[in-house]
């Protein structure tokens, strides 16, 4: 049965665990793997509604990504690692694994319903404080797993095979650096090592366990308020800098193109809550490289449908500066960006 489609997936779920299942859906999330969601008929002791994925050794969205399927199974221990007590946090948590088949490569989870990731929720209108809110939750969440992480070799070990989300992550952010940003117009000695060092420490950090893709588009905002958080498939040791950065960077852009009250808000209530959670200081010089390569390959094609070429190109520059800034280590110069909130 093929199980990137529809009906291959509703035959599996009605010849292996749920024969009520009576629909299924493809989702338009899920870059990596194929998303569904499965209604199934039941007694209403179970829930009507479960979030099916499975990943093919491709990016479901781009295929030319070629990923091992045992990525999967990262995710599926990932999972489970963040339900344990040590790592919880009120208002945020990732969703329940309901079934992992190894075999097919399937992850059946808790469904959070029909609501909007957080990049959906911080639209025009949305209140300030709220959105503080959930900065501070998740800036505490982050700050809680890499606290708990940090140095666990008995846990670190588990994620050390993951050579897919190693090898993805420290292409798509850095080692495309240099020729992404000479497209864009950007060179220099600074691009270079930012690129160098931000590869080496994809590959090679050992110092917490990273989510690897910890972003606005990867949690959920659900009906009560709960913050979810998806897509682990990419979690692997690394860098506390490589997740701060990537969500800093996303909440930066709400700020640039949306809302600039609203994006600060949200992000500096993100850096304040993870600097007094954090056990140790994290290097804000690496933040602001992760950011600054963020904004070179990743928001001008993400953020394209919301903002003109010369808002793209405001802040492109100021991602170059960032990645200067970073690079030369300027800490003088750091307090007087986005960063400040996360230095003091």
């Amino acid at each position: 049965m093929d199980l990137t489609t529809d009906s291959g997936v509703k035959q599996y779920l009605r010849s292996n665990l749920y024969p009520s299942c009576h629909h299924v859906e493809r989702l338009p999330e899920g870059f990596g793997g194929f998303v569904f969601r499965a209604h199934i008929e039941g007694d209403g002791a179970g829930p009507s509604t479960m979030i099916f994925k499975h990943v093919e050794p491709y990016a479901a969205r781009s295929p030319q990504w070629k990923l091992e399927q045992v990525r999967l199974e990262y995710e599926a221990k990932a999972l489970k690692l963040l339900t344990q007590p040590e790592m919880k946090h009120e208002g945020v948590r990732p969703p329940n694994v309901i079934f992992f088949d190894k075999t097919n490569w399937v992850l059946i989870l808790e469904d959070a319903g029909s609501v909007p990731s957080l990049k959906g929720w911080l639209k025009l209108g949305v209140d300030v404080g709220r959105a503080a809110s959930k900065g501070k939750a998740l800036g505490r969440y982050l700050a809680n797993i890499h606290n708990n992480t940090a140095g666990n070799e008995s846990i670190l070990s588990d994620f050390t095979g993951n050579e897919t989300a190693k090898s993805l992550s420290s292409t798509l952010y850095f080692k495309r650096l240099p020729q992404v940003a000479e497209s864009h117009g950007f060179s220099g000695e600074h691009i270079r090592q930012a690129a160098v060092q931000g590869e080496k420490d994809v590959l090679e950090a050992n110092e917490v366990l990273t989510l690897g893709d910890f972003w606005t588009g990867n949690v959920l905002v659900g009906e009560d308020g709960t913050l979810f958080v998806l897509d682990l498939e990419l979690s692997k040791p690394g860098t506390a800098e490589f997740d701060v950065g990537q969500m800093a960077a996303e909440l930066y852009c709400i700020a640039a193109f949306r809302d600039h009250e609203l994006g600060m808000a949200i992000l500096d209530a993100f850096f304040k809550s993870y600097r007094l959670a954090r056990d140790v200081v994290v290097d804000t010089a690496k933040v602001a490289i992760r950011i600054g390569a963020h904004l070179m390959v990743i928001m001008p094609n993400a953020w394209k449908a919301e903002a003109s070429k010369e808002q793209v190109d405001e802040q492109l520059r100021v991602g170059d500066e960032l990645i200067r800034l970073g690079v030369s280590g300027d800490s003088e110069g750091l307090m007087n960006t986005i960063l400040k909130p996360l230095i003091s």
